[in-house]
């Protein structure tokens, strides 16, 4: 059967009466700021910022069907992308030709026909412009040409103020708007980033035009970073303001809208394959497994790809689509694309997995023991969906482990109807028909090591390489294979290998433990933490200490939005000066001092901007933070935190430790250290008027409250003492 779908093409939508994510208000809102613009001097410049996959383009599409709508005339649209171009270097008269078939083609009258001409004309003053510069080189060899192309541009630049001057004046007259629409900024270079917004600016800045840029922020900002030497990411994002008269981030997605979306795709692909709601109804019987994992328009339109890919592959095989459970190859589809490491280790470990169908019954207590699941399955799943592993196998491979109550419903409905239980996901005739398209993560090979190298040409292209090595499970034995050898003596390709090992500490998380031992003496290491290392022994080997201290230093006021690699290198910079603790100082003092401020300075940020409450790494960030940074303007900023809940729970994550142990994980508290900040007895009633507390908070208040009590009766409260006194009401409670 020929897949027929508009999903696998991930396209924009169109109208929006296509919108499933409550945006039109929105797009009405930025039609309204295009139309109330004045015919000022200048033109109007609006920036629509969000990342990869959050619907730019989609937006885009309703903003100028509103436009279009609220409008008396017809107006003027340009859509130019830059990313579609080869030659970059003819960007200028490209640019400013679209513009000017837009006048012709759209219109007759005499005006716009001017227009046009003037248009083209001045795209070819600029191109020639660019090109003389590089027609230099070749003086010796090429005289006549460069003669040829050095007077024409000295004649035409002579007309350029008076062309500039003609379209300016015409354009005020102009009665409809031009609308000029640049896509994809973040998917070009920086340099190109930088040509692009001269040219609206510089160049394309008339009376009754608006611009519309469809970008990243944080990699616009950083692009502009490089139009002068020595410029810093805040000095680009600051550019960049002065650039855009109005910025707008896209409205954040609600996850019931995703869902809303992702209901009305599954329909239609399983109207195309002919399964009824008899057989799976994905507004009723969409798995939780599969909720949890989409954030994006982006990650909808892979999962939907991807399954119906599986249907007409299981179709082609079996030719008939019945012969599998639908809850149960959809849930795998969604883990496959987005946890790829814990469908590889729930295909590694089957033999354990799998069971017959007759011992799936309400009676079986089915079990596994919580120390394997947790070594051998749930170590691989990131820290952004805790409950997958547990979810998965008990409404994918009925199980349960340890305590965990969770109702293994999907199974329990299956004993009743034998028809759906014998397609089930974990029968041994059924496993390996789910994992038809399986193979096994390859181990790293020259090729893989030389398309990095060619990458490292930009940061973006080394950056999007890591990014796919790490969606593929591969990252850590990628870094594995980097970490002790790899040389780069080119001082721009360092850069940029730098910049993007610290870029990709800000996604690369894992649930590997910081120094634990693995298998037999080797040790395992989390992604942020082998990151880290990569380029602390890249840098040890390649450059010396007062050149890659001002290297790193660079880089990291550069990227202005990281934040993760700067505290870990920062972390052990203070254990080499302030604990002694053997480790080689990688920056000089004075880099060393200025990383702090600069640390310290972003996650201000972050806490002011209510950015940093569930950053993947906020724990490690906030202990840095109290370790490093001003005491009275930490207070200032955690006041509010420790009045409210779950922010106050946010503030003490620095002032709390835990140690791990067979029995579970005992929280202590640094009552001290917390009695710097707020009151401890105000956050201890605070907790304790919430109705229920998640286990870990509770555990957080438990030590606190035996904190408080302990010091009023002059009694021992250290870290030992608390973790005894966990322990023991622990004990005490599983006996009673």
């Amino acid at each position: 059967m020929k897949i027929i779908s508009k999903q696998l093409t991930d396209e924009p939508i169109k109208r929006a009466e296509q919108d499933v994510l409550g945006r039109g208000d929105f797009a009405n809102s930025v039609a309204d700021l295009i139309l109330s613009a004045p015919k000022a001097q200048s033109s109007q410049v609006i920036g629509l910022f969000g990342k990869w996959g959050e619907g730019k383009t989609s937006l885009k599409n309703m903003v100028i069907e509103a436009h279009k709508a609220q409008c008396e005339l017809k107006p003027l649209v340009v859509e130019f992308n830059p990313w579609t171009y080869t030659s970059q270097e003819r960007l200028p008269f490209l640019f400013f030709s679209e513009i000017a078939h837009k006048f012709g083609k759209e219109t007759n009258d005499e005006q716009a026909q001017k227009l046009e001409k003037q248009f083209k004309q001045f795209g070819q003053i600029l191109e020639i412009a660019s090109l003389v510069p590089q027609l230099t080189f070749f003086t010796m060899w090429f005289k006549p040409i460069l003669n040829f192309f050095g007077n024409q541009y000295a004649n035409q630049t002579k007309d350029l103020g008076a062309v500039r001057q003609q379209i300016h004046d015409l354009m005020l007259k102009e009665s409809r708007r031009l609308i000029v629409i640049i896509d994809d900024l973040d998917r070009i270079s920086a340099e190109e980033v930088r040509r692009m917004i001269q040219l609206v600016k510089a160049n394309g800045d008339f009376p009754n035009i608006t611009y519309l840029l469809l970008c990243d922020r944080s990699y616009a900002g950083r692009a502009l970073s490089t139009v002068v030497d020595g410029c810093t990411d805040e000095d680009g994002d600051k550019y960049l303001e002065k650039i855009v008269t109005f910025g707008l981030d896209l409205p954040r997605i609600r996850q019931v809208n995703l869902q809303d979306y992702l209901v009305e795709l599954l329909i239609n692909v399983l109207g195309r394959h002919n399964i009824t709601n008899d057989e799976f109804d994905p507004k009723l019987e969409l798995p939780p497994t599969v909720l949890q994992l989409i954030h994006n328009i982006r990650d909808v339109k892979r999962l939907i790809a991807g399954f119906e890919f599986q249907l007409a592959m299981h179709r082609k095989k079996s030719g008939d689509i019945a012969s599998i459970h639908v809850d149960d190859l959809i849930a795998l589809e969604a883990c496959r694309i987005f946890e790829p490491k814990f469908y590889h280790a729930i295909y590694k470990h089957k033999d354990v997995l799998m069971c017959e169908a007759e011992t799936i019954t309400p009676e079986n207590d089915r079990k596994l023991k919580v120390e394997w699941v947790k070594t051998n399955l749930i170590s691989f799943i990131s820290e952004n969906h805790p409950n997958l592993g547990k979810e998965f196998l008990s409404a994918h491979l009925g199980w349960r482990y340890g305590e965990y109550s969770y109702e293994i419903k999907d199974y329990m409905r299956c004993v009743t109807d034998k028809a759906k239980l014998q397609f089930r996901l974990a029968l041994p005739e059924c496993f390996e028909r789910y994992f038809n398209l399986y193979s096994n993560p390859a181990e790293f090979t020259k090729a893989d090591l030389e398309q990095f190298k060619d990458s490292l040409k930009s940061t973006s292209s080394a950056l999007n390489v890591l990014r796919s090595i790490f969606e593929d499970g591969r990252l850590r034995d990628f870094l594995s294979t980097i970490e002790l050898y790899f040389e780069e003596s080119d001082p721009v390709r360092q850069e940029n290998y730098i910049s993007a090992l610290t870029l990709a500490a800000e996604f690369a998380t894992d649930n590997s433990p910081d120094m634990h031992i693995m298998e037999g003496e080797k040790f395992g290491f989390t992604l942020t933490t082998h990151l880290h290392r990569c380029v602390r022994f890249f840098l040890e080997r390649a450059i010396f200490n007062n050149e890659r201290s001002k290297l790193l230093t660079r880089v990291f006021r550069r990227e202005t939005e990281t934040i993760v690699m700067p505290v870990s290198i920062l972390s052990s910079e203070h254990g080499s000066r302030e604990r002694n603790a053997g480790i080689k100082k990688l920056l000089t003092d004075d880099d060393y001092h200025g990383l702090k401020e600069l640390c310290c300075q972003r996650i201000e940020d972050l806490q002011k901007q209510e950015k940093l409450i569930g950053h993947v790494d906020e724990r490690e960030i906030r202990q840095m933070w109290i370790t490093i940074g001003n005491s009275d303007t930490i207070k200032k900023l955690l006041e509010k935190d420790f009045l409210s809940y779950p922010a106050v729970t946010h503030a003490l994550l620095p002032l709390t430790g835990y140690s791990s142990s067979t029995d579970g994980t005992f929280y202590t508290i640094n009552l001290s250290g917390l009695e710097k900040y707020t009151d401890p007895t105000q956050v201890l009633k605070l907790l304790k008027s919430q109705p229920e507390l998640p286990t870990g908070e509770k555990g957080i208040q438990d030590c606190l409250e035996f904190s408080i009590n302990a010091k009023n009766n002059h009694e021992p409260y250290d870290h030992e003492t608390q973790i005894k006194s966990v322990y023991e009401r622990n004990s005490l409670k599983k006996k009673l």
